[in-house]
Parts: C-alpha cells; sequence; structure tokens
C-alpha cells in the first residue's frame, strides 16, 4: 500500500472530512432507505486509534479502485435485520422466510453501493467509475500507526456499520477540501474588485498653513504675498477620506494641472 505519512487528524481536518461523509450518507439513504429511516455518521477516526482498543476487523467487502483507492466494508451479522429496514418487512418475518437470502443480498448490494459512494467522493459520479469488489481482507499495513487509513461508524435506525477507507482515498478528500476553500477565496477576491473598482473616495492636499495679524489681514490686497510655514522643497500632505489613511509629496505639474508625487507614506493604519 503506497501513502504519504499521514498527518494528525486535526479538528478542522476531521470536520471537513464529516461533513462530506455526511453529505453522501444522506443522498445515499435518499434512494435506498424508507421514508421513516434515518442514517448518520457516528463516528470518524484513524484506524491505528482505533486498532489500540479493538479486535481485529475483517472484511465482508473489499471495494477496489485504481491507485490504492479501496473502502472496505466490515464484516458484519446483522444483513438480515437490515435488509428488513430496506424491505418494510418485521425483522421476526425477515429472519426465517424462504425470501431470507434475497433480503441479505439486497442489504449487501446497498451497503456496497455506500462503499462505492464513499469511495469516489463528491466530485466524481459513482457509476462513471469501474469498481473491483472482492471478498479479499484490507492491507494489514493499514493498521499500522500513522498509515493515514480511517475508519467510519454508519447508524441506520438502531444498525451500525463500519467502512475502512484507504489513506489515498482520505487524501483525495483532503485534496478536494483544500482546493474547494481556496476557489472560494479567489472568488471572493475578485467580488471585492468588482466592487470597488468604480468608487471613488476624496483625496484633499495641504501645502502649509500661514499665521497673520489681525491688522495684516484688514490690508490685504491682491497681488499681496503670504510666506507659508513650508520651505519650497519640503512635503506637501494628503489626506484621504477614509479614517486613517494620509501620504507626502511633492507638488508639480502634470498634464498642465497640479499634481502630487507620492514620496511616503504616512498612515495611521500603516503604522
Amino acid at each position: 500500500m503506497n501513502c504519504k505519512p499521514y498527518r494528525l487528524l486535526g479538528v478542522r481536518i476531521k470536520d471537513q472530512l464529516f461533513q462530506a461523509f455526511d453529505s453522501i450518507l444522506n443522498d445515499w439513504g435518499l434512494e435506498w432507505l424508507p421514508d421513516n429511516s434515518n442514517v448518520k455518521l457516528v463516528s470518524l477516526e484513524t484506524l491505528s486509534e482505533y486498532r489500540k482498543t479493538h479486535t481485529p476487523l475483517k472484511s465482508l467487502k473489499m471495494i477496489n479502485w485504481l491507485d490504492d483507492n479501496w473502502c472496505c466494508l466490515v464484516a458484519t451479522s446483522k444483513l438480515n435485520q437490515f435488509g428488513a429496514i430496506l424491505t418494510e418487512l418485521p425483522q421476526e418475518s425477515a429472519s426465517w422466510s424462504l425470501s431470507s437470502e434475497i433480503i441479505s443480498d439486497a442489504a449487501l448490494q446497498s451497503l456496497v453501493e455506500l462503499g462505492r459512494r464513499l469511495l469516489s467522493g463528491n466530485d466524481i459520479p459513482y457509476e462513471n467509475i469501474p469498481f473491483i469488489t472482492t471478498d479479499k481482507n484490507y492491507p494489514q499495513d493499514a493498521d499500522r500507526l500513522a498509515s493515514g487509513a480511517l475508519i467510519i461508524k454508519v447508524l441506520v435506525d438502531e444498525l451500525t456499520f463500519s467502512f475502512i477507507i484507504s489513506p489515498a482515498t482520505i487524501e483525495r478528500y483532503i485534496k478536494e477540501e483544500t482546493l474547494e476553500v481556496q476557489s472560494k477565496r479567489i472568488v471572493n477576491l475578485n467580488s471585492f474588485q468588482e466592487a470597488t473598482k468604480n468608487q471613488t473616495i476624496k483625496a484633499s492636499v495641504y501645502i502649509g498653513t500661514a499665521e497673520l495679524k489681525l491688522e495684516e489681514l484688514v490690508t490685504i490686497c491682491i497681488g499681496d504675498v503670504v510666506t507659508l510655514d513650508k520651505k519650497f522643497n519640503d512635503c506637501a500632505q494628503m489626506k484621504f477620506e477614509a479614517e486613517g489613511y494620509s501620504c507626502e509629496g511633492f507638488i508639480g505639474l502634470t498634464n498642465g494641472s497640479l499634481g502630487i508625487q507620492i514620496a511616503r507614506d504616512t498612515s495611521e493604519i500603516s503604522k
């Protein structure tokens, strides 16, 4: 079994996987289960941690795909009971009926299809993937510490079924979630650019101040020169309508109009 050393199953990744598997279970349940039955994911943990407190697991069916992608339906004695749920027969009838083998086969077919759905994930229609189903056991090195294999437990009404999912398949789920998050970030960025491209904001330039005596103010006339507190080669300050943003620069001419060449950022935010 070829796989990368598996990272610890952190809370964020565990939540992502839980949501992905839960969505697949709901879709499967809508197609297979009666209206009065429910399905839910009750647990998800690394196989190596599970094996520390449980006996070795046996496979009922192995569902194989390419490149070490596989899903194992763990052996169960509850096929008749599950078949009774699918056919809506009383469980007592399903256990002794001549058609009990048919009921068990239907239950097994349903669970194998769920395994196929878990193996394909949400990005590929499971019907389009060439699966191979065998009675072989899952690779034993999946039990080793940090192999990357997961075991999930699914509750259908009061019946519990377990699936082991290969490290390669789990890695695909994690990559799909990462790409989806990155895609959402790009979409949000584009939306921000679209929202701001036609927006305007007012900017004001202050070239200096002067202090005048009252007697000078009453005699001031056209042609008089008022001396400012700035030197010719000092920077002027430009302030923006958005609070906290400002800069300094040099006054000059550009295309026949006054302009300011930015020299430094003096925003409170940048500090």
